[in-house]
C-alpha cells in the first residue's frame, strides 16, 4: 500500500548528523537531498544527473535515510 504524502515540505538547512565517523554532506549535496525530499512530498518523480564524483549515491541515500527518521516509512525502496 503506498504511504499517503503530506505536502508539507520542510528544507533541512543542516546536514544529517548521525552518519558514521561524523562524515556530513557537502552544500550541494544537502540541497540536492532537499529537492529529492521536495519532490517526494509534491509526488513527483525526479533523477539526478551530474557530474561523476559530487555524490548523487549519498544523496539518495540521504532521501533513503530522511524517509525512514522523519517520514517513518522503513521501506523497501526500488532503486533503477
Amino acid at each position: 500500500a503506498r504511504q499517503k504524502r503530506d505536502g508539507n515540505f520542510v528544507e533541512s538547512k543542516e546536514s544529517p548528523t548521525d552518519f558514521s565517523a561524523g562524515h556530513t554532506l557537502r552544500s550541494y549535496q544537502l540541497e540536492g537531498m532537499n529537492w529529492l525530499c521536495f519532490n517526494w512530498h509534491k509526488g513527483r518523480n525526479s533523477i539526478l544527473a551530474d557530474e561523476m564524483g559530487l555524490g548523487k549515491t549519498v544523496q539518495s541515500v540521504s532521501l533513503f535515510h530522511y524517509l525512514f527518521t522523519k517520514q517513518k516509512i522503513p521501506g523497501p525502496f526500488l532503486v533503477v
